[in-house]
């Protein structure tokens, strides 16, 4: 799965609004997408907050002809330096620009980036039976979604199911700490509860993120256990 840019305007998100001190790009999970334009005939690169509060340079020099742009997990921009021959990163907190490690390029335009392998980890959860009426409860869905250097990442949804993906227990959205939580009441006639609940208990359940362009998909299976006073 790759990201493939070669767009001189494109919003890239998530990503937050900078402060007016600060007006590089800025790391995901916060609550405006920013857009961020290629303005290749001034030989700069302009970022306009999602809430229209205005737009500023991206702090880097000595552009020429900036075409692609590409926006990496941690909030990195990169862009493509045509008349250079190069592609120059900016830091996610605008305070640095560096030229990546790359030889022997002819006016490049488009850029990739690879989304950021992403795991979950899940918590164990407890279901139970009822008969009046016929309902399956499972509490304590829990999943926290971090990137490979353990890095959190909020504002996504967490899908909890059974391990086939048969039923859809609930779905929950990641919080600042990367954590989805839920639970789910089911009602439907007792033998499918008791196929559930016994395939609950026997293999657990299956947190599953489908991934964004800047996140990998990942999932993992908790374990469910049954309420001792069910």
């Amino acid at each position: 799965m790759l990201v493939l840019l070669a767009l001189c305007a494109f919003g890239l998100g998530p990503a937050g609004a900078a402060a007016a001190s600060d007006p590089g790009p800025s790391g995901p999970g916060s609550a405006t997408t920013p857009l961020y334009v290629s303005d290749t005939g001034h030989d700069r690169v302009v970022r306009l907050t999602a809430d229209d509060s205005g737009q500023r340079d991206v702090p880097v020099t000595g552009l020429n002809d900036p075409l692609g742009l590409a926006l990496d997990a941690s909030g990195a921009l990169y862009i493509a330096d045509a008349f250079h021959n190069r592609v120059v990163r900016v830091a996610p907190d605008g305070g640095g620009q560096s030229t990546v490690a790359l030889t022997g390029l002819n006016t490049p335009t488009g850029l990739a980036v690879p989304p950021a392998r992403t795991r979950l980890r899940t918590a164990p959860a407890t279901a139970w039976q009822e008969s009046h009426p016929q309902t399956l409860t499972v509490t304590g869905l829990s999943a926290t979604l971090t990137t490979g250097r353990n890095t959190p990442v909020p504002g996504q949804p967490v899908v909890f199911s059974d391990v086939r993906r048969e039923r859809t227990l609930c779905t929950a959205v990641t919080g600042r700490r990367g954590t989805a939580r839920c639970g789910a009441v089911l009602h439907a006639p007792s033998a499918v509860l008791d196929r559930l609940t016994e395939s609950l208990l026997r293999r657990g359940y299956l947190a599953g993120y489908a991934g964004t362009r800047l996140h990998a998909p990942a999932s993992a299976r908790g374990a469910v256990r049954a309420d001792a006073g069910s």
